[in-house]
């Protein structure tokens, strides 16, 4: 936007004499510019003369200005206090030949005339400005006043040094124009600082106009609240939100071009994130001219670990880039590590809060102290921690965390001692600076989990997935019930979660049998898993008929697990006690003790005789026979209740070596000679 400016040249001549052209004395007055900026579309000079005597019609005055103008002027003007009988004629070369009109200049009288040029484009030092005079009387020349150098003021004008000088033109410009923020937090109060020093001094109702600062929520508001120096700038001005236009009003008194005069305003930022855009600054100079829009500078320097930061209305949301959690383990009851990864894209500095919410289920009771560990300490050593809405807030340390570098955070937590899957998850924080001022907030959002298994448990590793292990298949049997003897147990595990190599497997209430402590009883398991291929028996004290089985390979979820091992029935009948089964799972938690299950079909007509440690006598009965032959003989067993063997079951063998195979109905098919009974 352009204005038209007039610079008013004033050159006061004094004519001494008119008798003769060499008596002609030109003392050069004060020649004084109105104005000296560039790019004026009208200018006015003006020439103040006085003569020493009468000077007739058709007298000329030329005045040579050695500068390039461009454009011509029209008619000279006459202030009205004192008419100059005078026409112009101007020229491009810079040539203003004035012609006295009918009625001539008076004797030792000031004549003040004016004519109006337009200013370059660019910057100009005031040139050599050069008077002189044709003398006419009659229509004949009677003399001339030869070419004498006029006199400037030097004094400054506006700010300008010798901006008083005809033609001293500087192009108006603001040297100094930058403009900075206080915050880069999305939706917050942002003070914007404004820093402007021109080489002209602004006038009083001169307009200084931003525009550019785009995104902001402050509605329009013709009065705005603004500070300025020595309220240079007033304390309010225009806002016209849509093209983020402030326009400031130069109050009583203007500027100077020595001091830099600072501008603050509050905008509201943006909610979401946006770039900085260009920001603009223009003048409108009061009596005409203007300082052209030009960008406006920003500091390029970060901002709470914000890039750019400090660039007016570069915003950014607050938020975590990387914002995980996991645990160390699903087992109900084990005591669980829990790890959380956070990288912030601003910095968190001391008195910097972050807190995690939802880690419900846990039996962590209230603790304001809870030990806590942070990559370097930079969100401190302990966290206040609520069991009930399961919330953990850290503050961070005296360091604070820096943008986009990670912090890992682990604290410990006891599972459930139920299933559970893991429940919602969500992290918020509050921002400090330096100072401790509080400067924004990340709003709370939902944490991120690995999603993948842990001990074979689905979604094991998500925090607080709690599952109750158990063997889901816990079975023992023994191969024989005949007391005294060997017995070869055989066991079937199954568990719902994998168990670590480590992990320890006590089968107890295995009581009665002869076989004394052995903490290498040998042990065979399919698929192998068991240390050394062997087991810690203890017969009895405080875990009476308990084997110890520890793993040296995982024992993978829902997978049949057989272990089998040898101990000596007692010598005299006993009932199967209950086994239990109990696991101690390495890095934490158990699988409970419970009763394992045995078949309960009989044994040998023994009910129940595969349950472990399940123990008889053998017992003597009577037999009948009727000889066939010299080698075969049918032999019947005597019925006898005390006795409850099932003879159908063995293949057994008499004491002179007869062999009898199970017919029916108690019957026996012998070969050989038949004795008498004991049943080996």
């Amino acid at each position: 936007m352009l204005l038209s400016i007039f610079d008013i040249l004033r050159i006061p001549i004094q004519i001494r004499d008119v008798t003769a052209a060499t008596a002609w004395a030109a003392k050069i007055g004060a020649a004084a510019a109105a104005t000296a900026k560039a790019g004026v579309t009208t200018a006015t000079g003006a020439a103040a003369v006085a003569a020493s005597a009468i000077i007739v019609a058709s007298t000329q005055v030329e005045v040579n200005i050695a500068a390039s103008l461009s454009t011509a002027a029209g008619a000279v003007a006459q202030e009205a206090w004192s008419v100059v009988p005078l026409s112009g004629n101007w020229h491009s070369k810079g040539v203003l030949t004035l012609t006295v009109a009918a009625g001539g200049l008076s004797k030792d009288k000031a004549y003040v005339f004016m004519f109006e040029l337009t200013n370059p484009a660019g910057a100009l030092t005031s040139p050599i400005v050069n008077v002189m005079t044709t003398l006419v009387d009659g229509g004949v020349t009677v003399g001339s006043i030869t070419h004498v150098a006029m006199m400037a003021p030097n004094s400054a004008l506006y700010g300008v040094s010798k901006g008083a000088n005809p033609l001293q033109v500087v192009v108006p410009i603001f040297e100094t124009k930058s403009i900075q923020q206080s915050t880069p937090v999305s939706g917050m109060a942002n003070t914007l600082t404004v820093t402007l020093n021109s080489n002209y001094a602004l006038a009083a109702g001169s307009t200084v106009t931003m525009w550019g600062l785009v995104g902001s929520t402050t509605m329009d508001d013709y009065s705005l609240s603004v500070t300025s120096t020595d309220t240079a700038l007033g304390d309010t001005g225009d806002w016209t939100q849509s093209t983020g236009m402030l326009v400031l009003t130069i109050a009583a008194g203007g500027t100077n071009v020595t001091t830099s005069c600072e501008v603050t305003f509050s905008l509201d930022n943006p909610v979401y994130t946006q770039a900085s855009s260009t920001v603009y600054v223009e003048a409108m100079i009061q009596d005409n001219g203007v300082i052209a829009s030009a960008a406006m500078t920003s500091p390029a320097d970060a901002l709470y670990g914000v890039a750019s930061g400090l660039k007016p209305l570069e915003v950014l949301v607050p938020s975590f880039g990387v914002k995980s959690i996991e645990q160390s383990t699903p087992v109900s009851g084990a005591t669980n590590t829990l790890t959380v990864t956070l990288t912030a894209n601003y910095e968190l500095k001391a008195g910097s809060t972050v807190t995690i919410l939802g880690l419900t289920g846990s039996q962590t009771a209230d603790n304001g102290a809870l030990t806590v560990a942070s990559t370097s300490g930079l969100l401190g050593t302990a966290g206040a921690w609520t069991q009930g809405p399961g919330q953990l807030v850290l503050t961070a340390a005296s360091i604070g965390t820096t943008t986009g570098t990670a912090c890992v955070v682990t604290f410990l937590l006891t599972n459930k001692a139920s299933d559970q899957t893991s429940p919602p998850l969500t992290v918020a924080g509050t921002i400090q600076d330096q100072s401790g001022r509080s400067i924004g907030t990340i709003a709370e959002a939902g944490m991120s989990k690995p999603g993948t298994a842990l001990y074979e448990v689905s979604n094991g590793a998500d925090a607080l997935t709690v599952l109750v292990p158990l063997f889901t298949t816990k079975s023992i049997q023994q191969s024989t019930l005949i007391s005294g003897v060997a017995n070869t147990f055989t066991v079937t595990l199954t568990a719902n979660l994998a168990i670590k190599s480590g992990s320890t497997v006590t089968i107890s209430g295995l009581t009665g049998s002869q076989t004394a402590d052995d903490m290498t009883l040998a042990v065979t398991s399919n698929p192998n898993v068991m240390a050394e291929d062997s087991g810690g028996w203890t017969r009895a004290g405080g875990l009476a008929g308990a084997l110890v089985l520890t793993l040296d390979a995982i024992m993978a979820v829902s997978t049949d697990y057989v272990v089998t091992f040898s101990l000596l029935n007692p010598t005299t009948g006993q009932n199967s006690a209950t086994v239990n089964v109990v696991a101690a799972i390495q890095d934490g938690g158990a699988i409970a003790s419970a009763a394992m299950t045995s078949p309960t079909t009989a044994m040998y007509g023994v009910a129940n005789g595969f349950k472990p440690l399940e123990v008889r006598n053998p017992c003597t009965q009577e037999f009948v026979y009727r000889q066939y032959s010299a080698h075969i003989r049918e032999i019947q067993r005597v019925p006898d209740d005390s006795c409850s063997w099932e003879f159908s079951a063995f293949a057994y063998t008499f004491s002179d070596q007869w062999g009898c195979r199970y017919m029916a109905n108690n019957k026996y098919l012998c070969a050989k000679q038949a004795p008498t009974k004991t049943l080996a």
